[in-house]
C-alpha cells in the first residue's frame, strides 16, 4: 500500500544547499515517518523532504538529517557574504565534487550574489592577503587542522597530515589514502582555491599568509587568543607552505593573465541607514 504524503509548494524563490551544490527549492514532500526515517533523520512523527529545480525532484540527501531550515541560503536576488558558502566549500573539499570556482559560480547561477566587500553598506573590499592558520591542537604530532580567518577571502577549512616530508590532505575517511597524488598536497589545493577566488572576483593580487595560534589559548580548551608566525621550530613542509602556494598561484596567473569570470553578478553596496 502506498504511503500517504502531502506536497507543499512555496511561493518564495528560495535557494537550498545540498552537499556542494545549490538548487531552487520548489516545495516540500511531507509524510508520516517510518521507523527507518526516524532513526536516520532524527525526525518526529513526520518527515519532510525538499523538492528542487524544474524537474521537481524529491531529495533525500544526508544533509537533511538535521533539518531543512539551516540549508536555505536565501532567495533569488539576495546578496550574501563570501563566507556564506562555507558549508558547501568544506563539503566539496572532502568529497572532491568540483573545483572551488564551480561552487562560487553555482550559487550565483541560482540568482544569489556573492559579495567580497567587508560589509553590505561598504565599498571597501576584503584585503588581498588571505590568512590561514595551522593548528596541531590535540590531533597528533603529524596532523593539523587548517583554519580560515575572518575578514579575509574564504579558504575552506580542512585537515592535513605529514608524510615523507610533505603536507597532504586528510579526507577524514575510514580508508587512509596510501598513495596520495600531487593534487592531494595542501599547497596544490590552496593554490587552486586562490586561483578560483582570483578568477571569480577578478583579483589578481591575492596571496596566502600562513600562521598558527599561540599555544596558551588551547591549554585549557578556551580557544586561540592570538595569531603567531611560523617559526624555525616547525617542520620544513610547513615553513615552505606559504611560498609554495603563492609561487604556484603566480605561475597560474602568468599562464592565463586575462582570465577571469565575466559573468559575475553585480554587487551593489546598500545605502547606509541614517
Amino acid at each position: 500500500m502506498a504511503e500517504n504524503f502531502q506536497i507543499v509548494q512555496i511561493a518564495e524563490k528560495k535557494i537550498i544547499r545540498l552537499g556542494s551544490y545549490f538548487y531552487k527549492l520548489k516545495g516540500y514532500l511531507v509524510k508520516e515517518a517510518n521507523d527507518e526515517e526516524k532513526e536516520k533523520y532524527y525526525c518526529g512523527k513526520y518527515m519532510t523532504y525538499p523538492i528542487v529545480d524544474d524537474d521537481f525532484k524529491v531529495r533525500d540527501d544526508d544533509d537533511i538529517i538535521d533539518g531543512i531550515d539551516q540549508l536555505i541560503m536565501g532567495c533569488e536576488g539576495d546578496t550574501l557574504p563570501l563566507y556564506a558558502i562555507a558549508a558547501a566549500a568544506e563539503d566539496n573539499v572532502v568529497e572532491r565534487n568540483c573545483d572551488y570556482h564551480d561552487v562560487l559560480v553555482d550559487l550565483e547561477r541560482q540568482g544569489i550574489t556573492l559579495s567580497n566587500r567587508v560589509a553590505f553598506d561598504s565599498e571597501e573590499e576584503l584585503p588581498d592577503e588571505i590568512t590561514v592558520c595551522l593548528d596541531p591542537g590535540v590531533l597528533g604530532r603529524d596532523c593539523f587542522r587548517l583554519d580560515p580567518q575572518s575578514g579575509c577571502y574564504y579558504i575552506p577549512k580542512r585537515f592535513c597530515y605529514m608524510k615523507d616530508g610533505e603536507l597532504y590532505m586528510d579526507y577524514r575517511s575510514d580508508k587512509k589514502n596510501e598513495n596520495p597524488s600531487e593534487h592531494d598536497k595542501i599547497y596544490s589545493q590552496l593554490a587552486d582555491e586562490l586561483w578560483s577566488l582570483s578568477w571569480f572576483f577578478n583579483k589578481p593580487n591575492l596571496h596566502i599568509k600562513v600562521r598558527t595560534y599561540t599555544p596558551d589559548g588551547f591549554a585549557f580548551g578556551f580557544g586561540p587568543n592570538e595569531l603567531a608566525d611560523i617559526t624555525d621550530e616547525w617542520p620544513e613542509c610547513i615553513k615552505r607552505l606559504e611560498g609554495q602556494v603563492n609561487e604556484r598561484f603566480r605561475k597560474m596567473r602568468e599562464e592565463y593573465p586575462d582570465d577571469y569570470y565575466r559573468g559575475k553578478r553585480k554587487d551593489v553596496p546598500k545605502k547606509k541607514e541614517e
